[in-house]
């Protein structure tokens, strides 16, 4: 991609113009696929500006999806998985509430450790869905700083149970 006098907010919250060219260059790879109960969903993505200062990106992504499918009494699908997304580490934009928007920072990174990773379990029985989802598993055996950007920390480990009901005909 490339991106032409590019507007952005600097460290200072000040309103700036990069007039020169930004290139993006992206990279991105996709798998789904199963094998008998299995099933997985996997993408990864490579990823780099021209100019890092003005246009942060992290430089590898990826994210998964892997979980088991069966069947119960013939009518129950049951999906048991766990979702893991992970960044490499960079200096991620900071948001500010005020303005609503997203300025410049160069004082941490954020990822580039753990993965935020998510263990769920979904019932579905014709047009009810009833989950189950721990969200931040990870939290329970890895210990370190998870941001989902500069100084906000992803929520702490907890279970959301629910039902989802399709009206549609």
């Amino acid at each position: 991609a490339s991106l032409q006098n590019y507007i952005y907010f600097d460290s200072k919250g000040e309103t700036q113009q990069h007039s020169d060219l930004i290139q993006v260059l992206a990279l991105r790879a996709r798998q789904a696929g199963s094998f008998g109960p299995i099933n997985w969903d996997l993408e990864a993505a490579y990823q780099q500006s021209s100019a890092p200062s003005v246009l942060p990106l992290p430089s590898l992504t990826a994210a998964a999806d892997v979980y088991l499918r069966f069947l119960l009494a013939k009518v129950l699908r049951v999906d048991l998985g766990v979702k893991g997304y992970w960044h490499s580490a960079y200096h991620a934009p900071y948001y500010m509430p005020t303005d609503q928007q997203f300025a410049l920072q160069t004082e941490g990174n954020v990822g580039g450790e753990a993965p935020l990773l998510i263990a769920y379990a979904n019932f579905r029985l014709k047009r009810a869905r009833f989950f189950l989802q721990m969200y931040n598993v990870g939290e329970a055996f890895m210990t370190n700083e998870r941001l989902s950007m500069y100084k906000y920390p992803y929520n702490p480990m907890h279970l959301s149970a629910g039902v989802v009901v399709d009206l549609n005909n």
